[in-house]
């Protein structure tokens, strides 16, 4: 589940350095 945890970060700080 190590991936998962991994992809879902990497999304969110992809969101935020987008700015939304």
């Amino acid at each position: 589940m190590d991936s998962l945890l991994a992809l879902f970060q990497s999304n969110m700080q992809t969101k935020m350095m987008r700015g939304g």
